[in-house]
């Protein structure tokens, strides 16, 4: 399991034996655990502030209760297919915890667990948006997944073994927006979702007044309720692709597929929303289902979800064309951005999603590149483009944004520019147009005439004044500068 934050400096790398806790030492930030152990004693590994990395061995089946409490630097567990038990408080206050080696976002528990105890994971695994659950869980805790700040999607099974969602499961995922419960489920927990402020506003329309437990559970299970092909991309049983095939080949679909759910969501919603999304379905999708690609609420629609996961910049690219598109086909007019345009940018950048912001900007001045006379305006604007690159991570958002302004900055100076050299060329044939009709000089005499256009429009003050007053303040400023306020 790993997180984006990096490892301490020093590395101290012990073996445990599962007996003698004084072989780890207190600095310890790598720890390789015996290969002969099938069960991690309680409070095995618990209060190592700077431990990162833990390597259980194949053949190991439980977690003792607490074994990894408060180790707030933890960030890889590499959990072995043999683990069929989590117990109680086993990764409370993990705060760095997740489970991809390229995306802490990410905690994707292997299949084999059955039991997730007793807040487990409580507190833990802070900057986690979506954990697939296995289907082979049967139990999950009281309190197992509480104060997971910034969890947006669980992922569950249909035909799995899950039976019990305990007390508080997921108590204070005040984000969480996209979840369901399985048939197989017989009880829920009383406040297994409270305070999940997100889901409450989807059932009852209030984000922040209590949602009685009858009226959740009620939702979640029904959510998907004559709308099949919703509920196969939730659940990921493969049924979504064949019946998607179906629909492309016979060109014949229902008014289904179009609908929300009880938690007001399309098809395309819960893939974006899917911890482990089938991204072959989005084109499919798209095409077949247009409509789907909008919402009436700006901020909760695909391509938001897209640029807020890091999507593939190929998905992200097709959401938002299909978007432009639907604009422009409901207004009659060209390629148009969408009106939320910023908030993806804002969530493409405060995902540090290089990629993709790239295209998001790159789309924003598309329209302009066609109409700039001068082809080093565009150039100038690429290049400033792909100098994000050079801004990757968290640590450089600041400087990030300020080149984001000045790139928007250096885009509309070369707008009014080419607004004021067309309005100059439109003054100065109107006046050609008006001295020639009236004087119906020789060819010699139109020359001078034309001199005198260039004065009396007013054209040669624009010439030799503005414009190189504008194109100096395009060249390249220092970087030396304090960050000025943005709003991306």
């Amino acid at each position: 399991m790993t997180s984006s934050s990096q490892p301490p400096s020093t590395l101290t790398i012990c073996k445990y034996n599962g007996q003698d806790r004084s072989e780890v030492a207190l600095e310890a930030t790598h720890v390789d655990v015996s290969g002969s152990l099938v069960e991690l004693p309680a409070n095995a590994l618990n209060d190592l502030s700077l431990l990162v990395q833990v390597r259980l061995p194949q053949g190991l089946r439980v977690i003792g209760e607490s074994a990894f409490t408060f180790c707030p630097s933890l960030q890889i567990v590499e959990f072995p297919d043999s683990l069929q038990e989590i117990r109680a408080h086993a990764f409370e206050y993990c705060t760095n915890l997740s489970s991809s080696d390229d995306n802490s976002k990410v905690l994707d528990l292997s299949e084999g667990i059955t039991v997730i105890g007793d807040q487990a994971f409580s507190m833990s695994c802070q900057s986690v948006e979506y954990i697939q659950l296995p289907s082979t869980l049967k139990i999950l805790g009281k309190g197992s997944f509480s104060h997971l700040s910034a969890l947006v999607s669980v992922g569950l099974h249909e035909k799995g073994k899950l039976e019990t969602i305990g007390d508080y499961a997921f108590y204070g995922a005040h984000a969480l927006r996209n979840v369901a419960i399985p048939s197989s489920v017989t009880y829920v927990g009383r406040w297994a979702f409270g305070k999940c402020h997100q889901l409450q506003n989807a059932v009852n329309g209030k984000m922040f007044d209590s949602c009685d437990d009858e009226a959740m559970e009620e939702t979640l299970r029904n959510r998907f309720k004559g709308l099949w092909l919703h509920k196969s991309i939730y659940f990921d049983d493969g049924a979504a692709a064949m019946e998607l095939s179906e629909i492309a080949t016979s060109g014949v679909s229902t008014e289904n597929e179009t609908k929300r759910d009880r938690l007001d969501m399309t098809p395309l919603d819960i893939l974006m929303l899917a911890p482990k999304p089938n991204y072959d379905l989005v084109p499919v999708l798209v095409q077949q289902f247009p409509v789907t690609v909008s919402a009436p609420n700006g901020n909760k629609c695909p391509a938001h979800y897209a640029c807020a996961r890091k999507a593939p910049v190929s998905v992200v690219e097709t959401l938002i064309r299909a978007q432009m598109e639907a604009i422009s086909e409901k207004h009659s007019q060209g390629a148009a951005m969408p009106p939320y345009w910023t908030s993806l940018i804002a969530r493409a950048h405060q995902s540090d999603a290089i990629d993709i912001l790239q295209l998001l900007i790159g789309l924003r001045f598309s329209g302009h590149f066609h109409s700039w006379r001068l082809d080093r305006w565009k150039q100038d604007t690429e290049d400033s483009i792909c100098r994000l690159s050079s801004f990757p991570n968290k640590e450089d958002r600041t400087e990030r944004l300020v080149h984001v302004e000045a790139i928007h900055e250096k885009a509309e100076i070369y707008q009014r520019m080419e607004i004021l050299s067309n309005l100059e060329l439109a003054v100065w044939k109107s006046s050609i147009q008006h001295t020639e009709l009236e004087n119906k000089t020789s060819v010699a005499a139109t020359h001078v005439n034309r001199e005198h256009c260039r004065i009396y429009s007013g054209s040669d003050s624009i010439l030799s004044n503005v414009i190189p007053f504008l194109d100096e303040v395009t060249r390249p400023k220092s970087q030396n500068y304090s960050p000025a306020p943005c709003s991306y």
